[in-house]
């Protein structure tokens, strides 16, 4: 008789332990590592398009200027040419189709991996390295870091549990995405009435009141913003996300209403926006 009482008494703990992969955790600053969301993501094929068109590319010195400014960033190393990554792909590609995390991918033969490494190395005073794990050497290993600090994120675990676990001990999810590919932008701002922003980071204006004004807010909001990211853009591009925030220069744009960023109203729309 104690049998089945004791099955039932467990069948609660049972389910919690299936529900640790499931909807995406909500929002917690409170966690060390704050991660965009990869926008281009919303017109990808998971099934077929390459790991590459999947995630970003973005050199560490691109990663470490987001850090500075206000965010924080994944990257994982993999390699062609590794049984392990080729077993991780699966699972990888169901957690980014899961979370739209914005995922860095260095694969070992990259002629600037050497060079993203000892950047990294260079700015963190303290690694999560070990001899057994020493830093972006194994593969596939996968980090993250702030400005402040690194960690590694997940090694070994191919289960979509695991990673799923793994990721979410220290890393959460921003409800903002960053978009490169018109065809994606296209896709997303038809189905969603969202707060979209032209950044670009090597524009003095577009950053600071990005960084001063508009991801504070953004950070703290459950509001999803869509950024239109120059930085990752291609010159053929740039055109076509222009045209949805007209001729005023550096903009946001709501509700088909441009507004131009040195002005009052645009501060004032912002703060109506996420609270």
């Amino acid at each position: 008789m104690r049998k089945p009482l004791a099955i039932f008494l467990l069948f609660p703990f049972l389910l919690a332990c299936q529900n640790t992969a499931g909807e995406v955790p909500a929002t917690d600053i409170s966690k060390p590592y704050w991660i965009y969301r990869n926008g281009d993501l919303f017109a990808a094929d998971f099934n077929q398009d390459i790991l590459t068109d999947l995630t970003n590319q973005d050199d560490a010195t691109s990663l470490l200027a987001e850090m500075r400014n206000g965010t924080s960033a994944t990257f994982m190393k993999t390699s062609d040419t590794c049984h392990a990554c080729e077993a991780f792909s699966p699972t990888l590609r169901k957690f980014l189709k899961a979370t739209y995390a914005d995922v860095t991918i260095w694969k070992a033969l990259d002629t600037n991996f050497l060079e993203n490494r000892g950047t990294l190395m260079n700015y963190y005073e303290s690694l999560p390295a070990t001899d057994e794990h020493p830093f972006l050497q194994n593969t596939p290993t996968w980090y993250s870091g702030s400005s402040t600090k690194c960690s590694l994120t997940n090694w070994g675990a191919t289960s979509y549990s695991d990673l799923w676990k793994n990721f979410f001990k220290e890393n959460t999810l921003l409800p903002i995405y960053r978009f490169s590919h018109y065809g994606a932008w296209e896709k997303a701002i038809a189905e969603n009435d969202v707060l979209l922003y032209y950044y670009d980071r090597n524009d003095e204006t577009s950053l600071t009141f990005y960084c001063d004004t508009l991801l504070p807010l953004a950070k703290a909001s459950k509001k999803v913003t869509y950024l239109a990211d120059v930085s990752r853009m291609s010159e053929e591009e740039k055109p076509k996300f222009q045209t949805n925030f007209g001729s005023q220069g550096v903009v946001l744009s709501y509700q088909g209403k441009s507004y131009s960023v040195t002005s009052d109203e645009a501060k004032a729309v912002v703060t109506q926006y996420y609270t």
